[in-house]
């Protein structure tokens, strides 16, 4: 759905891409001609959030996984750190507390991004090394 204006994505729908910054050029009519972070700041004050959420361990020592369809947990369980700030520490420190989540499925050459909804984080039950997310709402116009 190439430049075909404003869309509604709902909870598992999808799009298949090469990589992150085609899936945002397709997503967004954006023309990046390069994209390598995890995240994108959208127009709204959301982030949009490009994630594995399988529950393996990427490079950097995160894990995310959805112990349920409504709640995202992000953990760190690499390198040890002095972990402040756990919601602030994408895009230059700027303070992201909801997010359009995206759960990325890699396959051959292709990536699937599937949509998973937006997701506000939990200060409450936020701990040293693990960040909670709740859904609050399955669906997000672009």
């Amino acid at each position: 759905f190439y430049n075909i204006g404003e869309i509604i994505m709902k909870t598992n729908e999808f799009v298949v891409a090469r990589t992150h910054k085609d899936f945002l050029n397709e997503l967004l009519g954006l023309n990046l001609g390069g994209y390598m972070k995890s995240s994108k700041k959208l127009d709204d004050g959301k982030l949009l959030w490009m994630i594995r959420l399988d529950g393996k361990v990427s490079n950097a020592g995160w894990r995310n996984y959805l112990p349920t369809p409504d709640e995202i947990i992000e953990e760190h369980i690499g390198r040890e750190f002095v972990f402040e700030g756990h919601h602030t520490y994408m895009n230059g420190g700027e303070e992201f507390e909801n997010r359009v989540v995206f759960d990325l499925v890699e396959f051959g050459s292709y990536r699937k991004y599937i949509f998973r909804g937006v997701f506000r984080l939990d200060k409450e039950k936020c701990t040293y090394s693990k960040n909670v997310w709740h859904k609050i709402s399955d669906e997000y116009k672009f």
